[in-house]
């Protein structure tokens, strides 16, 4: 069946093109298909560059054939809106080097136009960390706690000291605080659960050793403040002045916290988790706007490290620490 359409009529000629590509598992021979339907052949090339142009990613499979990438899906064909497509697009830079994201960012967008338009709309900055170098490892690891298979590793720790590692990978968790990615694994060599920085990871090995989820393996998750997992657990309390108060109330810090408003405009804090240790940084940097009540090895440590720091550039002079008298705390509702 012949179709007579205006040379010019450029648009009907794309979009009959484009239903074509996406329909055509092996492609389209475009002098073929342009002759059934009476329109000239020499304006087809022209129609290819034009989709191209548009974000349609056309492959050459063999010569005289043309096709677009194998599983991309236009986003209208979906009910896919631009807002969605920006969402993606954000969740792409946040979750690093998930092949997944990428591939449904290719199937829904895959337009490098659109990439710049995005681009320029959401001024969204990639993780400090590069986890391109890492894609390998991330990989394995997706594979090994899909598959449930022991994972041999070489690890770097943040001091330097390299170890190999027998694990039983139980999820890969990202730390939005520190920007980091984390493989969450049964450690045989510490016979506990521990964390281990991906970008650190400097070789992962699936073994053809399968393994049984342990049933206390991931027990002590949510006991941590972060990422520092142990099996048991420490009271915490912290109370923070009232310049930094609004700040304090505003953020989720610990699923067991209970924030309590003191009378002097300040809030206290006070929270179980498994390892305090990990709030040292946390401490450190609020600075003289925080005092920690419990337990008595974070104030110590805090203690210890304020006064390192003041004695290394004003001397040795130690600054007392002021320990406040218990105050009637108000609840808020």
């Amino acid at each position: 069946m012949r179709h007579n359409l205006p040379r010019a009529d450029k648009t009907v000629r794309c979009i009959a093109l484009l239903i074509a590509l996406v329909r055509a598992k092996r492609g389209v021979q475009l002098r073929p298909f342009f002759a059934r339907r009476g329109w000239g052949w020499r304006g087809a090339y022209r129609d290819v560059a034009t989709l191209a142009r548009a974000g349609v990613p056309i492959e050459r499979p063999e010569r005289g054939w043309y096709r677009v990438a194998e599983h991309w899906i236009p986003a209208a064909a979906v009910g896919v809106h631009r807002d969605e497509l920006a969402a993606l697009f954000v969740a792409r830079r946040f979750a690093p080097v998930l092949d997944p994201l990428e591939a449904l960012w290719s199937k829904l967008a895959g337009a490098s136009q659109l990439q710049l338009q995005l681009d320029a709309l959401l001024d969204v900055r990639p993780p400090s960390l590069d986890y391109r170098p890492h894609r390998l490892t991330v990989t394995t690891a997706r594979r090994a706690i899909r598959e449930r298979r022991v994972l041999q590793l070489r690890y770097r720790s943040a001091t330097g000291d390299e170890t190999d590692r027998l694990v039983e990978p139980a999820t890969l968790r990202w730390e939005p605080s520190t920007e980091t990615l984390y493989l969450v694994a049964w450690c045989r060599a510490r016979m506990a659960e521990r964390t281990f920085a991906v970008h650190r990871i400097l070789d992962a090995r699936a073994t053809n050793e399968e393994y049984t989820m342990r049933p206390d393996a991931m027990a002590s998750s949510s006991n941590a403040f972060r990422i520092w997992l142990r099996p048991g657990v420490e009271h915490v309390s912290l109370r923070f002045s009232q310049r930094v108060a609004n700040e304090v109330r505003e953020r989720q810090w610990h699923p067991s916290q209970v924030i309590t408003s003191m009378v002097d405009g300040g809030v206290r804090i006070e929270m179980d988790v498994a390892a305090p240790q990990e709030l040292e940084r946390l401490v450190l940097g609020y600075g003289p706007d925080v005092t920690v009540e419990a337990p008595a090895s974070l104030a110590d440590r805090a203690r210890e490290l304020h006064a390192a720091a003041i004695g290394g550039r004003l001397g040795t002079r130690r600054v007392p620490i002021r320990v406040p008298s218990p105050r009637k705390r108000v609840v808020t509702p």
